[in-house]
Order: structure tokens, then C-alpha cells, then sequence
């Protein structure tokens, strides 16, 4: 005698394991992905790259490798992929907003010394350089006493 419920239980316990080895699967590869982006992220940090890439393609480079990064834990890891169409109705607006908010502010950051006074100026912060072991000259602080270049080595 046929028994139809242990049939049904049966298809759905294999159906189950292939759905978890096909998980699985992509999991790994999202995560050689990962370790693959992280490389070529770190590699912008090098002195190699610094010398023989322009500064604002080597950031547009990072913020790709970052964007991509992001997406692929969110989409994989945060198991987005396997949610039902509502997800487009929180993250779509969200992304939205955080994207029109990052533009809102690049001119604010960009030229955020513009109008400082002079005092001001003087007391902002150096931009740090972008070559790897490029020499700076960090300006002392208002009221210090600067010293010579002999007493600053020995300290």
C-alpha cells in the first residue's frame, strides 16, 4: 500500500537538501568573492598602485570594490535574495535617501575651508599626503614654539 503523505514528506526532505547544497554553494563563492575584493581593495594601498594610479581613480576604484562588497553581504549574507518582493519597498527608499544625501553633502565637504577666517585656517588640520611614505610637515600648534630640525629628531 501506497502511502501518499510519506511520499510528500519525502519529496520535500530532498527538495530541502538541494536547496540548502545550493545555498551553500553560492555562499562559498560569495565569500572567495569577498576575499578576492578585499585583496584588490588593499592593493590600492600600496605603494605600487599609489605611484603608477591618479588618486581619483584609485578612490573611485575603492568605492567600487566597497559598494560591491556591500551588495554582495546584503543581497547573500542578510539572505535578501531569497525574500519576497517587499524587500524593494524598504530598500529602494532607503537607498534612495542615502544616495541623495551623500551628493547633498560633497559640496559641503568639499569646500568646507572656503570660508573659514584665518584663524581658523590656522588651526585646521593638514590634509594628509597620499603617497605612501611621502614626507609632511605638520604645522605646530598656535602659540608653540617650533623647533629645530636636529631637536625634533632626537625626541
Amino acid at each position: 500500500m501506497h502511502n501518499p503523505e510519506s511520499s510528500d514528506n519525502h519529496h520535500h526532505s530532498v527538495h530541502h537538501s538541494q536547496h540548502h547544497e545550493s545555498i551553500t554553494g553560492v555562499v562559498v563563492l560569495v565569500f572567495f568573492a569577498l576575499c578576492i575584493l578585499t585583496c584588490a581593495s588593499l592593493l590600492t594601498y600600496t605603494r605600487f598602485w599609489q605611484e603608477r594610479v591618479p588618486m581619483e581613480v584609485g578612490r573611485l576604484v575603492m568605492m567600487a570594490v566597497s559598494v560591491t562588497k556591500a551588495v554582495l553581504v546584503i543581497t547573500f549574507f542578510m539572505h535578501l535574495w531569497w525574500e519576497t518582493k517587499w524587500k524593494y519597498v524598504v530598500t529602494i527608499p532607503a537607498v534612495c535617501v542615502s544616495m541623495l544625501l551623500g551628493v547633498a553633502l560633497i559640496p559641503d565637504i568639499g569646500k568646507r575651508t572656503e570660508q573659514y577666517d584665518n584663524l581658523r585656517l590656522l588651526s585646521a588640520p593638514e590634509p594628509l599626503p597620499y603617497r605612501v611614505g611621502a614626507e609632511h610637515q605638520v604645522r605646530p600648534a598656535l602659540g608653540a614654539m617650533p623647533q629645530s630640525h636636529e631637536a625634533s629628531k632626537r625626541h
